[in-house]
C-alpha cells in the first residue's frame, strides 16, 4: 500500500503571507513572527467609508415602508442636491483634465509597447505567425494613423494660437494687459493703438520682403 506524498510544496510569493500553514511562517518566532504579523494587518485593506447617500436612502425607503416621518432628511437632501447641473459640469471638467493625464501616461506606454513589438520583429524573434499577426496590426493601425492626418492637420498658426490659449500663464498675462490698457486714460489708448497698427504695418512689409514680393 502506497503512501500519499506528505512533501510541502514550495512556498511561492504569495503562500508565504497568505497561508498559515506556510513553511516560512512556522518556522518564524520572536520578533520576526511579530513583525510579519504587523505587515499582514498593515497590509488589510481599510473599512468602507461611510455613505451618506445610501444612508438617507435607507431612512427614506424604510419611511415609505412603515409610514414614519422622514421629514428631518430635508435638509440634508436640499443640500446634497443643490445646483447639481452646475456640480455636474465641474466634476465633468475636473475628469476631462484627468483623462489629459491618462491620455498621455497611455500614449507613453503604447510607445513602449510598439518599440518592443518592432525591435522584436526586426531582430527576427517573432514566430511566422506572430509575425503575420503584427504585419496585420500594423498594417491597420498605420490607415488609422493616415486617416488622422489627414483629417486633423491644421495651420501651424492655429496650433500656436491653441498653444497660448492652453497656456494658462499666457492667457492670465494676456487678461493682465487687457485690463492695464481699459484702465488707460483715452489719450494713451490712442498711443497705444497707433503703435500698434503701426507695428502691424511694419510686420506685414517685412513678410513681403521675406516672400519676395515687390
Amino acid at each position: 500500500m502506497t503512501t500519499p506524498n506528505t512533501t510541502p510544496s514550495p512556498d511561492n510569493e504569495e503562500d508565504v503571507y497568505n497561508d498559515p500553514s506556510s513553511v516560512l511562517l512556522r518556522s518564524l518566532s520572536g520578533s520576526a513572527k511579530i513583525i510579519v504579523d504587523v505587515w499582514a494587518r498593515a497590509h488589510r485593506p481599510p473599512p468602507p467609508d461611510a455613505n451618506l447617500v445610501t444612508d438617507l436612502l435607507n431612512v427614506i425607503v424604510h419611511g415609505i415602508q412603515t409610514g414614519e416621518d422622514f421629514s428631518g432628511t430635508y435638509p440634508t437632501i436640499a443640500r446634497l442636491v443643490n445646483n447639481q447641473e452646475h456640480r455636474a459640469k465641474l466634476v465633468d471638467q475636473l475628469t476631462l483634465v484627468d483623462d489629459y493625464r491618462r491620455a498621455a501616461a497611455f500614449i507613453e506606454l503604447r510607445n513602449e509597447l510598439e518599440t518592443e513589438l518592432i525591435s522584436a520583429a526586426r531582430n527576427n524573434l517573432l514566430h511566422p505567425s506572430e509575425r503575420l499577426v503584427l504585419l496585420k496590426m500594423t498594417d491597420d493601425r498605420l490607415k488609422d494613423i493616415q486617416n488622422r492626418i489627414s483629417g486633423s492637420a491644421v495651420d501651424i498658426q492655429d496650433v500656436l494660437s491653441l498653444l497660448q490659449k492652453a497656456n494658462y500663464a499666457v492667457e492670465m498675462k494676456g487678461d493682465a494687459l487687457k485690463k492695464k490698457f481699459i484702465t488707460t486714460s483715452p489719450q494713451g489708448r490712442e498711443i497705444i493703438r497707433k503703435l500698434v497698427t503701426t507695428m502691424g504695418r511694419r510686420l506685414k512689409s517685412d513678410e513681403k520682403k521675406g516672400d519676395g514680393l515687390p
